[in-house]
Order: structure tokens, then C-alpha cells, then sequence
């Protein structure tokens, strides 16, 4: 059996989620934490008692990462397993902007007679922040970080901007999502708009302008 050093775990991931029928879900970001969550195991062998040490690491923390690490080692123990895949659940995000907690909550709570399915909310939104943000359906993980109103925007032109760019000149998006992280000097699973600030996105919004 190989040990992690020798797995290319990006085709570990896309391999596990063909397997396991999941749609509507960032790959990129199962292969940053799990890259993460794996770099101080690379001499152990991807079996069970790989996933016992990642679990008790885990339970070491004190920080609110603790929920989400879980998510992601009870994929990795699916696959070594051969089980099947559970949504997330009772995941804890902290707030950066107010230090409060975002948990999934229906988004009735913010579009009142409209139900756009679960999001995350700050604790404090309509109080001291307004920030939130939308889940992938197919395991209910955050669909980026948390963003306030003026984030939101930004986010939103970043989108339009570069949905313009690929859409326009006939290109596939992952091509023009890998020309965009080059320019912006990211790793293609960090050029994602759901994980940029307001400043990340006024960066990519001029990058786009460049090619365009």
C-alpha cells in the first residue's frame, strides 16, 4: 500500500466522488484542506489507522475548524472504507468580521417568503454584521467563506467579469479560471471567487480587463 507521499490525492478525490454519484460540490476545496489536514502524515499509509490519528489531532483543537476538519476526514474515511458519504452537518464557521458563529440555517431568515435553501449565517446578522453565505447541495460545505454586503457585490462583478471573459471568446472555464490564477500568482484551487475579499476580487476584475 502506498504511503500519502506517494498518492496523488487530487485523483484520489475526483476518483471517490465519481464513485459516490456527488454532484454540486467544490472539488478545490476538498483537495486544499485535505492537502492540509495530510501534510504531517505523509510516511503513514492511507488505511484506518491513518484516519484514527487524523481524528485524534483533531479533537486536539480548540478552534471552531474542528467541525469542518471532521467533514473531510469522514470523506477520506469513506473512501478507505468504502462507505458510503454523508453530508455535512452541525459544521461551525467563525465570523471574520464580527468573531461571531455562522451555522446552516434556512435562507428564509434573510429573503423572508423566498427559500433558496440552507446557508450560513452569522449569529449576529441583522445586529452587528450581515454576513452569509450559500452551501453546495451535494455536502452542504460552505460555497466559499463568509461575506459581508460589500464583499457580496464585489463577488458578484468578479463572477460577471469572468463569466464574460470565457463566455465571449468561446473558451472552456476552467481555462480561463487557470489564466486567471496565473495572472493573480494562485494556485488554481485558490482562484476561487467564493474565497476572495473585496480586494481579491477588484484584483481579478482588473486581470480580466487585461485579457479582455
Amino acid at each position: 500500500m502506498k504511503t500519502i507521499q506517494q498518492i496523488n490525492i487530487k485523483k484520489l478525490i475526483e476518483s471517490h466522488i465519481r464513485h459516490q454519484g456527488l454532484t454540486d460540490i467544490s472539488m478545490s476545496n476538498y483537495v486544499i484542506k485535505l492537502k492540509e489536514l495530510l501534510s504531517d502524515f505523509g510516511h503513514m499509509k492511507l488505511d484506518e489507522d491513518l484516519i484514527q490519528a487524523l481524528k485524534r489531532r483533531n479533537e486536539s483543537l480548540t478552534s471552531n475548524t474542528k467541525t469542518l476538519n471532521r467533514h473531510y476526514i469522514g470523506f477520506l474515511e469513506s473512501y478507505v472504507n468504502s462507505t458510503p458519504f454523508q453530508k455535512a452537518k452541525n459544521i461551525i464557521i467563525d465570523c471574520q468580521y464580527c468573531g461571531g458563529q455562522a451555522t446552516l440555517q434556512s435562507s428564509k431568515r434573510i429573503y423572508k417568503r423566498y427559500n433558496h435553501g440552507d446557508i450560513y449565517i452569522c449569529e449576529n446578522h441583522g445586529h452587528l454584521c450581515d454576513a452569509y453565505v450559500f452551501c453546495h447541495k451535494g455536502d452542504n460545505l460552505p460555497l466559499g467563506t463568509l461575506a459581508n454586503r460589500t464583499t457580496q457585490i464585489a463577488r458578484s462583478e468578479a463572477h460577471s467579469k469572468v463569466d464574460r471573459l470565457w463566455l465571449k471568446n468561446g473558451w472552456d472555464r476552467g481555462d480561463a479560471y487557470k489564466m486567471l490564477s496565473d495572472l493573480m500568482g494562485l494556485n488554481r484551487e485558490e482562484c476561487h471567487i467564493g474565497l476572495f475579499d473585496e480586494e481579491q476580487c477588484l484584483h481579478a476584475i482588473k486581470c480580466v480587463e487585461l485579457i479582455m
